[in-house]
């Protein structure tokens, strides 16, 4: 069977990865960077860079729920969630880039300083009292609140950028901390504590800030609120 569709340019692709391929430079190393480059900072093609992951899963509904209502308005309950997590973590001035794949919400944060790590945590805070908030609101629809846990890591990843002509520039994260930090919070899904976080993330927090996190089988875990919001929350209930 053949199949018309637009030429591949060969010529131009060979070019395009020949230019991608010599940022390694001659001692084949990428550039590290402690912050996320600004929207109108020229960069390299790919950078690495230092930076606080945050990552918070979610589960919907059983699709094995034969009650199209029911489910229906779990899916409504999961997104209404989703969409105030978003608006709380797009809040925060160190956010620079939120990607939603599957059951998981990615927050990219540029934290140089150490004090800014610690603002990260303020934000887990305010996202857990925020999952109190929806499952106050949820209750009094009768509607049950979806199980959410939420993630913190720092270290590297890796940035590509992507731009095709006059297009915005498409960043593409890659690097395994993805993927740890999401098995991370997959394992406590079924666990007690909302948050749980690497020893890195720790590690770079004030002492202050550091007793709310404690060590519970080879993890870090903490249940911390946003004050103001719980007690909102208690007047309210």
């Amino acid at each position: 069977m053949d199949i018309t569709n637009k030429p591949y340019q060969a010529d131009e692709a060979s070019l395009r990865i020949d230019a991608y391929l010599d940022m390694l430079g001659e001692d084949n190393t990428i550039n590290f960077l402690n912050a996320v480059p600004g929207a109108d900072e020229n960069t390299e093609p790919a950078v690495a860079i230092r930076v606080t992951l945050v990552c918070v899963e979610f589960d919907f509904p059983d699709k094995d729920d034969r009650d199209s209502n029911r489910q229906w308005k779990q899916m409504v309950a999961t997104q209404t969630l989703i969409r105030e997590l978003l608006m709380v973590m797009m809040d925060s001035c160190h956010c620079r880039e939120i990607k939603v794949v599957g059951n998981y919400i990615y927050g990219i944060f540029s934290t140089p300083f150490k004090s800014q790590i610690d603002e990260v945590l303020e934000t887990l805070a305010k996202v857990n009292s925020v999952k109190d908030l929806v499952s106050l609101k949820l209750k009094g629809k009768g509607i049950k609140s979806p199980k959410m846990k939420i993630g913190a890591d720092y270290g590297s990843v890796l940035r590509t950028t992507f731009r095709k002509e006059e297009a915005q520039p498409v960043h593409l994260w890659n690097g395994t901390r993805f993927k740890h930090l999401a098995a991370l919070v997959d394992r406590q899904m079924e666990e007690d504590e909302d948050i749980v976080v690497t020893g890195r993330f720790k590690q770079n927090l004030k002492e202050e800030y550091q007793k709310y996190i404690i060590a519970k089988e080879e993890r870090y875990v903490a249940n911390v609120k946003n004050i103001a919001l719980k007690k909102w929350i208690e007047e309210h209930e």
